[in-house]
């Protein structure tokens, strides 16, 4: 026989049966030959030539099970080709027999090239399939029709018990059917007995003891074939649902399930799980059965019930972790079933999958898709083409890392390198992420009100009613017409700021707009804000923040630091202090400093044994939320707000070393006193373990060395400061140094174009360039001086003593931040307080201090966004609000005290007169 009078090859042209002869393998076997056996890998299919090949089933040892004989020109063993599964059959020569055989690479060339062998294919395995499920029609036919005749023997009640115990979990509990009916089975079952047996149960979801019936599971599908014929779905409906609220009220959740999963209830399935809480199975294993149920559980019923979901996949992810990616992807292509916020978790999800499986590229992809989902669902992105730009935003490079082409640093080869840098990236890209999540949540917590239709409404309608008093009334004494429509359009803005329903800088660029078309002053005037140094400067220093963030540096210097104190409770207190005295002038922002800090907290606490918000813990994270947090105001460079504030003072500079020199008694009284005080109310219940440097020892061994970023960092930030320092001598304002700070980092590439659109607040420093705008206008129009005597009218009779007035302010601040928060409520005071300084016979940078201190208390948690960061960035865990209370309580108490203390030191400096 030849290869085209074999049906598979007749179709093909010489030149390609040629071709093909040089591929495939000529085999003779001797009668008797073993060529394959049932479970053998299959790598192979073949062709008769000459003779016959038996196919049989059965292990080797055991009785085999002959299932058909082939003939020369006869095709076998594609199947194993096709699926790559084991060998179904076992094979041998019935004769003296000659074959061809075809390896896998040879077979899936010979379908690439030649759509007739597709197609005889799918012929031949239609062809068998019929065969198949015919042999499998008329073998149930004839044990349908044996079955339906011993049911008949049966009595009616025990009959109808017997079929619809086929819809029930095997062994079924007896106590659902009728006891007559079941002592009527008990009766039958000698007859009976290939079909069900009746027995007691050893079972754990039935009593000791409890009758059951087992069914043979090869019959029970012909018994449920016969119950739904014989009844309607209504009634088959009624039963099951019946047996499985029985169920659910003895306890017996997995029994509960398991009926309506094998009837294909999926959804009500997953409900009744879903429904049930941990606390109610009898351990985590007895959970952990329960979710292996839905296994084959369609995808689609699983995406539509979220929770479920989620837990079904930390299940999965314990014992099955490549099912469990592979269900997460399948679950973000499903287009339109999650939320943004769902589609950011399941990436964040994805990552840690893909971490654990060592493909950093994948994980990092998907930490950044995670990372826009959650930006999409902050409502600050739109569908409009800017899914580009964020992801550019989010990406992180890793040629960043090291040289441009990736090749190896300091010694290192190429494949270490890149490891060392795939950790890294991973490690900051998420914990960038953790920052982003935070930060969405700290957003919501702010809400004093939540916002709806009604309260938006009567905002607008109330801004409104301000702008029309105030552009028709009487000018107040010592304001002009002019003034009069300033102060309205100022009193609207702060309603919409109070509001928060429309975000802060387009406010403030509504209100510049409205003074302009007002007529109030010149677009040159109201555009000022944007040209002072200030603003330049804070361009400036928002930039290095970013690069240090993008660097990973303050993370690495944080793990050392606290690393080389005491292992002991007191003793990471203590590393956790100074730490954050340390690095609080590195950072511009508290909020980015406590997000820092407060999973290393976390994590100590962990190690050292402390429950979930037990004292130590407690302790430990609201340390480091003082301490990173709160020391911000002590340090020119500890926040940008406080540059924005003093740059609102008219006609005042001060250098980088007169800021602290003058804070540095308040410094110290604040700092020793919160100390103190968190260490004496947040003793740990009981004594902690001693630390084990092993977390944090992994986590520098994921950063690596130091890189030539956070060397370059290093630099610009030390040189920065140190520059800042020297203003006295050298004579450059604080400005241009930053500003050289900021060339360098971006001529030496550790600011790149995505770190400078994602990392630097643009929408911020549009808001402040009004602001200071704002400073410009208001003078010029009276109303600073307006303001001013306003207040001084208030705050008179408090003049008398600086203890007094200081003392006053602080409350006055502490009263006001109740409802303006933020850097609105700092722009607000600083206009209205500040002017009082020359009749108090204060400098103005004591009141810029005193206020910078008093605008981020904590009393209420909406108040405080570096609070609220620290709550949520330790996921809510480390510390409950009523702790965090006792803090805030301290925090007021050490700000009277820190202030007035330093009275007599301010005095000596000339400060107060």
């Amino acid at each position: 026989m030849q290869l085209n009078d074999i049906e598979l090859f007749k179709d093909l042209t010489t030149i390609e049966q040629a071709r093909l002869l040089g591929k495939i393998e000529r085999m003779e076997l001797a009668e008797g030959t073993l060529l394959f056996e049932q479970g053998d890998a299959g790598d192979k299919m073949f062709m008769i030539v000459r003779g016959k090949v038996e196919l049989f089933t059965g292990a080797p040892g055991e009785r085999r099970q002959a299932l058909t004989f082939l003939e020369a020109g006869a095709v076998f063993g594609e199947m194993a080709l096709l699926s790559g599964n084991p060998r179904s059959t076992s094979a041998m020569a019935a004769t003296d027999t000659i074959l061809y055989a075809i390896n896998q690479e040879a077979f899936n060339e010979l379908l690439a090239e030649n759509s007739t062998v597709a197609l005889y294919l799918v012929r031949l395995l239609s062809q068998r399939l019929v065969q198949t499920n015919r042999s499998l029609q008329e073998s149930r036919m004839e044990k349908k029709a044996i079955i339906e005749k011993e049911l008949m023997q049966l009595p009616e009640g025990a009959r109808q018990a017997l079929l619809s115990a086929s819809v029930i979990p095997t062994p079924a509990p007896a106590w659902l059917w009728r006891a007559d009916d079941m002592d009527q089975l008990w009766a039958s079952q000698a007859n009976c007995h290939h079909m069900y047996a009746l027995s007691a149960s050893n079972e754990a979801d039935a009593p000791p003891g409890a009758l059951v019936i087992h069914i043979d599971p090869a019959i029970k599908k012909v018994l449920k074939s016969l119950y739904e014929s014989r009844n309607e779905e209504a009634v088959r409906n009624a039963f099951i649902f019946d047996a499985v609220g029985a169920f659910q009220a003895k306890g017996l959740h997995r029994l509960a399930a398991q009926t309506c999963i094998e009837n294909g209830f999926w959804t009500e399935a997953v409900a009744l799980v879903d429904g049930i809480g941990n606390g109610e199975t009898a351990d985590e294993a007895g959970r952990k059965e329960l979710l292996r149920l839905f296994a084959a559980c369609p995808d689609l019923v699983l995406f539509s019930h979220y929770t479920f979901f989620c837990s079904y996949l930390e299940w999965l992810r314990q014992d099955e972790p490549e099912s469990a990616l592979r269900k997460v992807a399948l679950a973000i292509d499903q287009p339109g079933d999650f939320s943004q916020e769902q589609l950011g978790r399941l990436y964040t999800l994805a990552a840690d999958l893909y971490e654990e499986q060592g493909m950093r590229h994948k994980a990092l992809e998907c930490l950044n898709l995670a990372g826009y989902h959650r930006w999409r669902q902050n409502g600050d992105g739109n569908d409009n083409g800017t899914d580009e730009d964020v992801a550019r935003g989010l990406a992180v490079d890793g040629r960043a890392e090291g040289d441009p082409k990736g090749g190896a640093t300091g010694g290192l080869t190429g494949r270490r390198v890149k490891a060392t840098l795939s950790d890294r990236l991973y490690s900051l890209t998420r914990q960038s992420l953790q920052v982003t999540n935070s930060a969405r949540l700290v957003e919501q917590s702010k809400k004093l009100i939540q916002k709806n239709t009604l309260f938006t409404a009567a905002t607008v309608l109330f801004a409104l009613a301000l702008l029309g008093y105030f552009n028709a009334a009487e000018p107040f004494a010592g304001l002009s017409a002019e003034g009069m429509r300033f102060l309205g359009v100022s009193l609207a803005a702060v309603v919409f700021w109070m509001a928060d329903i429309v975000p802060a800088f387009i406010v403030a660029l509504l209100m510049l707009l409205a003074w302009v078309l007002a007529g109030l002053v010149k677009p040159a005037v109201a555009l000022s804000g944007f040209a002072s140094p200030t603003w330049i400067y804070m361009l400036c220093i928002l930039a290095l923040g970013a690069a240090i963030n993008k660097s990973g540096l303050m993370f690495r210097l944080s793990l050392l630091l606290i690393k080389s104190f005491p292992r002991h409770y007191g003793g990471q207190l203590l590393g956790i202090a100074l730490s954050g005295i340390l690095f609080s002038p590195l950072i511009p922002s508290s909020t980015a400093k406590v997000a820092l800090a407060g999973p290393i907290s976390r994590s100590i606490a962990d190690s050292m044994g402390f429950p979930d918000r037990s004292r130590g813990s407690a302790g430990l994270s609201l340390m480091a939320m003082v301490f990173y947090g709160y020391l911000c105001p002590f340090f020119l460079t500890g926040t940008y707000s406080n540059m924005m504030a003093f740059g609102l003072v008219q006609q005042e500079t001060i250098s980088w070393l007169e800021w602290l020199y003058y804070a540095l008694p308040a410094l110290l009284v604040f700092s020793a006193g919160m100390f103190g005080l968190v260490v004496y109310l947040f003793k740990p219940e009981k004594p902690a373990t001693v630390l084990s440097t092993d977390v944090l020892e992994q986590q520098l061994k994921t950063l690596g060395p130091l890189t030539r970023e956070e060397k370059i960092t290093i630099a610009v930030t030390l040189g920065s400061i140190a520059m800042m320092i020297l203003q006295t001598w050298h004579q450059i304002d604080n400005a241009w140094v930053m500003s050289l700070g900021f060339a360098l980092l971006v001529i030496l590439r550790v600011l790149d174009e995505a770190t400078m659109k994602s990392g630097i607040d643009w929408l911020f420093l549009l808001f402040i360039g009004v602001a200071f705008g704002f400073a410009e206008v208001a003078s010029q129009l009276g109303v600073v001086k307006w303001i001013a005597d306003l207040f001084a009218d208030f705050l008179q009779p408090f003049m008398v003593s600086p203890y007094l007035f200081l003392a006053v302010i602080i409350t006055v601040v502490f009263l006001i931040t109740l409802v303006v928060r933020d850097d609105p409520a700092v722009i607000l005071l600083i206009l209205a307080i500040t002017p009082l300084a020359s009749q108090a016979g204060i400098h103005p940078w004591i009141l810029v201090f005193v206020i910078l201190l008093t605008t981020d208390p904590f009393f209420f948690p909406y108040q405080s966004p570096t609070y609220l960061m620290t709550y949520y960035c330790t996921e809510e865990k480390a510390f409950s609000h009523r702790q965090g209370q006792w803090v805030a309580i301290a925090y007021a108490v050490m700000i009277y005290l820190s202030v007035l203390i330093s009275v007599p030191y301010w005095r000596l400096l000339g400060l107060i007169r």
